[in-house]
């Protein structure tokens, strides 16, 4: 085959496949671009009616990425790529990735856990362990808690070693009772 004989079968392909090239584009772009809205208007509303951020945040991101894998699986369909083979070597790598990754999984459930449980938010002064650590939580992440102890220490700690162990939230109530053991001899009358 010389150049013009490539050349000539270039152009078929185009003219063959150029409509869904260009339809699968616009797919794509709409998605990239809808997902992007669909996030900031999740964010706006949580915003607006003073939801738990923290939540509708990820909420957010979810749907985000559902929209765009959703939105570049069709597109893809859409310029002849064949998807259901990409889609079985993502299911497996997605297996051997998520083998490899289970403490950063675990973190990440962790924190979902979390979230749905709220044993604490941000702002409140927490003891947890073993072994046992007291700090005021700076910020509470998907996958880390960010805490500042009481000698004034940035603690960044996985979520799934909060979850695991005890967690005591010394600013769940306005007051509180403070123990002091006091001796007194058993001769002294009281």
């Amino acid at each position: 085959m010389n150049e013009s004989d490539y050349l000539f079968l270039t152009m078929d392909w185009l003219q063959a496949r150029g409509l869904s090239l260009v339809a699968a584009l616009l797919i794509a772009v709409a998605s990239y671009y809808g997902s992007g809205w669909l996030r900031d208007g999740i964010n706006r509303s949580s915003r607006r009616l003073a939801w738990d951020e923290i939540l509708w945040n990820y909420l957010a991101t979810v749907a985000r990425w559902i929209v765009l894998i959703v939105g570049f699986t069709v597109a893809l369909d859409k310029a002849g790529v064949p998807v259901d083979a990409l889609l079985t070597t993502f299911g497996i790598s997605g297996v051997i990735i998520g083998l490899g990754a289970r403490a950063s999984i675990a973190n990440y459930f962790a924190g979902i856990m979390m979230l749905g449980a709220r044993p604490f938010k941000q702002g409140d002064l927490i003891e947890f362990g073993p072994p046992p650590q007291i700090g005021r939580v700076t910020e509470v992440k998907m996958t880390y808690t960010g805490m500042v102890t009481l000698d004034n220490v940035q603690v960044i700690v996985p979520n799934a070693v909060m979850w695991r162990n005890k967690i005591t939230n010394f600013s769940q109530h306005v007051t509180r009772a403070i123990r002091v053991p006091i001796a007194i001899p058993y001769d002294i009358d009281v």
